[in-house]
């Protein structure tokens, strides 16, 4: 996956046909400020690239499925309800 010319970078899991992307996320990347900052300057050029993004931890998959995947389906909602906007202007 990438934008103009450049990759955006590598995803945990990726539908293209929904232009989604989810990351499982652990506590080690959210330590240290500066990759913080990266990881959301990352989920901006995503996003401006077209993209859903999508977080949830490993400890949500195992406690919370259900809202994960609501989430997942709500980023898909929300693509296709871009799609339709852009098709009628």
């Amino acid at each position: 996956m990438g934008g103009v010319g450049r990759p955006l970078g590598r995803a945990d899991f990726y539908w293209p046909a929904h232009s989604t992307i989810a990351e499982a996320d652990g506590a080690i990347k959210y330590s240290d400020p500066t990759r913080a900052q990266h990881q959301l300057q990352r989920d901006d050029d995503l996003r401006q690239a077209g993209f859903q993004v999508v977080h949830f931890t490993w400890q949500q998959i195992h406690a919370t499925p259900g809202q994960i995947i609501q989430s997942i389906r709500a980023a898909f909602a929300q693509n296709a309800a871009l799609r339709r906007a852009s098709n009628l202007s």
